[in-house]
């Protein structure tokens, strides 16, 4: 009771701090904050979007920042700052600094008019000053990567994927497949799950002679895949509890 009560306490000073940044900054239509695995902390939608899922939003532009990011790094070879959206009526953007991402829908024509310069001033600033509220805590914990690279030394790829196939993080050891057709291949695997038994998946086994994959359903808009070279059969279900056990600590 102690623990979730210092988590209400520390979600709302984050709220406290999206509103007072947001003071003046009038184009801003909603924002979500979140980790920068897309767990979602504080979400704040005006009417107009009322029909935008907060989940989604986060598991998406999460998604989204990461390839922008990739394919910055591979073209430019420099670390990525923030990326923005334009569609007709409004922009998207999109900023991960450390433990923290922040996704913000501007209405367009006051954004421009403004000038995007300022508006990607500000979130930065409320990102660092989030970031600098949550390492005095254990809020957002420790890395789930690292968590299970602990658990689980030999792993050879641990991968968190957005239901529709998009990246939210992807690490392994001598990936051949582009990170791409890794998180559609996972995605596939638990939109299939629903299709054939009209249920959503709680993990799945995949087996052969150079070891096992296990995939775990992180949330409704989340999945989380890991490659184990390992041969014995009875130390999967050991496995698949430390892996959900990580998850569990995951979930807010």
């Amino acid at each position: 009771m102690m623990e979730n009560n210092i988590e209400e306490d520390l979600e709302e000073n984050i709220g406290k701090l999206v509103d007072e940044k947001l003071e003046g900054l009038s184009a801003v239509k909603g924002i979500s904050i979140a980790t920068n695995l897309a767990t979602d902390i504080y979400t704040k939608m005006k009417d107009e979007l009322d029909g935008v899922s907060s989940q989604n939003l986060v598991a998406s532009a999460t998604s989204f920042q990461y390839i922008a990011k990739s394919l910055y790094e591979y073209c430019l070879s420099e670390e990525i700052q923030s990326t923005y959206v334009t569609v007709e009526k409004y922009i998207l953007l999109l900023v991960i600094i450390k433990k923290i991402a922040a996704t913000v829908v501007l209405d367009r024509q006051l954004a421009e008019l403004e000038g995007m310069a300022s508006y990607k001033k500000s979130i930065k600033e409320l990102v660092l000053q989030i970031n600098a509220v949550i390492e005095t805590t254990d809020y957002v914990g420790e890395d789930p990567f690292v968590s299970i690279k602990r658990a689980i030394p030999t792993a050879t790829l641990v991968a968190i994927i957005s239901k529709e196939g998009m990246p939210i993080r992807v690490e392994g050891d001598n990936i051949q497949l582009h990170e791409a057709m890794i998180g559609s291949q996972i995605a596939a695997l638990s939109n299939s799950t629903q299709v054939i038994m009209n249920d959503s998946m709680d993990f799945s086994v995949i087996e052969g002679n150079a070891g096992h994959i296990i995939v775990v359903q992180l949330d409704e808009e989340r999945i989380l895949a890991v490659s184990i070279p390992e041969m014995d059969q009875s130390k999967i279900g050991t496995y698949i509890a430390k892996i959900k056990a990580i998850v569990k600590k995951q979930k807010k």
